[in-house]
């Protein structure tokens, strides 16, 4: 089984993964392709670097080209329980779906309380302001041709999480989730 994982930035996709891997799943996150290229040549890591590498190799590779390489990733290992998270483009969906038993979460939060989670995890890049927030997420939500796609990913998702409670809820949701 692969679970994807597809949502708005800091909705709790890699909170969702974290806790899937508990349950004995292997976690690949397509942004992290990204993140060992920007390392390897040199560019410092944010979401505006991620998000024009990211559309640089879907334009040069296809748009599923993060999809597909995960995928790839995931057969090589033989992994039996597969998460693939930061899906952003519908193309690297349909290269998950070529896998066995594809199933897509998308999480989401209103826009406030994910501002403060990025501002208390620290990541690379996450010190911006309000303003510069919303505007990476317009980016990445109505994208076209090979760029960042969110809506459209989560328009398509099998399942929808709307994470605005306690961690409890939210494990709760994805338990209900492999239940089905």
């Amino acid at each position: 089984m692969i679970i994807g994982i597809t949502g708005t930035l800091a909705a709790g996709k890699d909170t969702i993964a974290s806790y899937l891997q508990k349950k004995g799943f292997v976690h690949y996150s397509l942004s992290n392709i990204l993140r060992e290229e920007l390392k390897k040549q040199g560019i410092e890591e944010n979401i505006d670097n991620l998000l024009a590498l990211g559309n640089k190799l879907r334009q040069e590779f296809g748009p599923g080209i993060l999809g597909r390489k995960t995928l790839e990733k995931i057969k090589n290992n033989k992994e039996k329980k597969a998460i693939a998270s930061s899906i952003r483009h519908p193309k690297e969906i349909e290269e998950l779906r070529k896998g066995r038993n594809f199933v897509l979460i998308a999480v989401d939060a209103p826009i406030k309380i994910r501002y403060k989670r990025i501002q208390k995890r620290k990541r690379a890049g996450d010190q911006v302001s309000f303003e510069k927030f919303k505007s990476q997420e317009k980016s990445q939500l109505k994208g076209n041709g090979t760029k960042a796609q969110l809506s459209k990913c989560i328009k398509v998702a099998d399942y929808k999480i709307i994470n605005n409670k306690s961690f409890e809820n939210l494990y709760q949701n994805i338990d209900k989730i492999l239940k089905n």
